[in-house]
């Protein structure tokens, strides 16, 4: 709404009953997730999750949930999500440690068994 209608903060928070300062304060935040090097490694490798995958990474990187929050919204264990979570993580740290090679055959590996992530030397 911010950037689709030119609307301002001040006339958003009153559509929303909040203060202006909480929804600067909400688009800053998403701002900083959406154009963070770890959400763009996370589009670039989406396709290799799952669906239950993306909505936990989607709710974490997108609306800021924390992990219990995910798990309460998706009705499933919080252990669920702090695993699932620590994989895309993983795969995010790799990304950014690895060269584009060493992070293609460290993905292979991943996808066909579970390995260790490599440690650039």
């Amino acid at each position: 709404m911010y950037l689709d209608n030119g609307n301002s903060f001040r006339q958003i928070s009153r559509l929303l009953g909040v203060s202006e300062s909480t929804i600067s304060r909400r688009i800053q935040k998403l701002t900083k997730h959406l154009t963070g090097e770890s959400f763009y490694i996370y589009r670039q490798y989406r396709k290799k999750l799952n669906i239950r995958q993306k909505q936990f990474a989607r709710d974490y990187f997108l609306t800021g949930l924390s992990l219990r929050h995910i798990a309460k919204k998706h009705k499933c264990g919080f252990l669920t999500v702090k695993n699932t979570m620590k994989k895309i993580l993983d795969l995010i740290d790799a990304e950014k440690q690895l060269s584009p090679s060493e992070f293609r055959q460290w993905l292979i590996r991943q996808y066909f068994r579970e390995d260790e992530i490599p440690v650039n030397k």
